[in-house]
């Protein structure tokens, strides 16, 4: 009998961890969900950065080409 309460309290006490550590996960998914959503757009700041430092190159280009010329 002895042997079945402490099979039994095991039994409930891995019940108890397990639901703590889904609210953990559940929490935890959350915020990587917040992370992922910055990360996108940092990524799309990133990109449109980069197509404006694009047009600023090109820009730089044909004055030079236009100084050489004259």
């Amino acid at each position: 009998m002895k042997d079945d309460d402490k099979l039994i309290n095991a039994v409930l006490d891995l019940g108890l961890e397990m639901k703590a550590m889904r609210l953990e996960m559940k929490a935890m998914h959350k915020e990587q969900h917040k992370t992922n959503l910055l990360l996108a757009e940092h990524s799309r700041s990133i990109l449109a950065l980069a197509d404006k430092l694009k047009v600023v190159v090109d820009h730089e280009r044909r004055i030079a080409k236009l100084e050489r010329a004259a």
